[in-house]
């Protein structure tokens, strides 16, 4: 951590601790020359919102910023700049005392941690499409089975010599019901996976409840 004061009425940053330069690599004499030496070093998508946190801080005595830096060997480092104002005994903010904190390491932590999540959330994607791949590849394989076999007996009663028209209808109306049972699953799948507008409604819960019921059943 870097320890700094600021002088409000002295404009100017009146102390800076030796750790500046191991955090940013400048000279810490050179600071107190430049006061705003250390806010030439922020990475240019922070620069203005930190440069005015730091105008702000003159006005309030506050400062609490994170933001990046880039160190003249080019490496980039997360800070964490934190002022509090001091008062003198007529109760006027006279000076602001500060840290400095690198929080690189936190940063990069965050940041892995965030990854690892996206990935987890990729997987478990995943895992249920290939889930619901299976359930579907099962739940379409019985109905299609179903009707293999039932084309099978009507190419079986049709090779005989004396077939009974109403044996063979049975046959055919299973042959029917087991195409519109695969039809239906295509059908609540497609539902399922189509995007639709968020909205709220009311719904029957009996009915919600027979529908899952029957899709399960299948």
């Amino acid at each position: 951590e870097v320890f700094w004061v600021y002088g409000i009425t002295e404009e100017r940053l009146l102390y800076v601790s030796p750790a500046y330069e191991d955090i940013w690599g400048q000279p810490a004499q050179g600071l107190l020359e430049r006061p705003l030496g250390w806010i030439d070093a922020v990475h240019p998508d922070d620069w203005a919102r930190a440069h005015a946190a730091h105008l702000a801080k003159l006005e309030s005595g506050r400062f609490d910023e994170e933001y990046r830096i880039i160190r003249s060997d080019g490496a980039v480092r997360w800070i964490r700049d934190r002022g509090f104002p001091i008062h003198d005994a007529a109760g006027y903010v006279y000076r602001i005392a500060g840290l400095a904190e690198d929080i690189t390491a936190r940063k990069l932590a965050e940041d892995q941690l965030r990854r690892q999540q996206v990935e987890l959330a990729q997987t478990s994607q995943l895992s249920l499409a290939v889930e619901m791949a299976s359930n579907l590849a099962h739940n379409i394989n019985q109905p299609l089975a179903a009707i293999v076999a039932y084309g099978q007996a009507c190419l079986g009663l049709l090779r005989r010599d004396r077939i009974d028209p109403r044996e063979l209808t049975s046959v055919l109306d299973e042959v029917v019901k087991q195409g519109l049972r695969a039809g239906d699953i295509i059908r609540d799948l497609r539902d399922l996976v189509r995007k639709h507008p968020a909205a709220s409604t009311v719904l029957d819960l009996n009915t919600l409840i027979h529908a899952v019921a029957r899709y399960a059943e299948l």
